[in-house]
């Protein structure tokens, strides 16, 4: 018997690669339709752990680490809560 070809192997693999993405297409869809949003989320996990280790490194407590934004950003509204309000029809905030 002849031994099968190297070069067919190659085209076996990218036959088993084809097969396997239209079989799993619609994972592969979802994926690439949620990446913005799971690279975002990975963004701000990285952000807020990043504040975590410098409160940890200057000895600070969440609730001293509170007190301090509250004097700084003490009269700024956060927006996006004011616009949630609104569209459920709440007027908690007119005088």
């Amino acid at each position: 018997m002849d031994a099968i070809p190297k070069e067919y192997f190659k085209y076996a693999l990218w036959a088993g690669l084809g097969l396997g993405a239209i079989a799993e297409h619609r994972r592969i869809e979802v994926a690439y339709n949620t990446l913005g949003r799971d690279l975002r989320h990975g963004y701000t996990m990285i952000r807020i752990l990043r504040e975590y280790r410098k409160l940890q490194r200057e000895n600070k407590t969440v609730p001293q680490y509170f007190y301090e934004t509250v004097q700084k950003y003490g009269d700024k509204v956060n927006q996006n809560l004011l616009r949630s309000f609104h569209a459920y029809g709440a007027n908690f905030f007119s005088p």
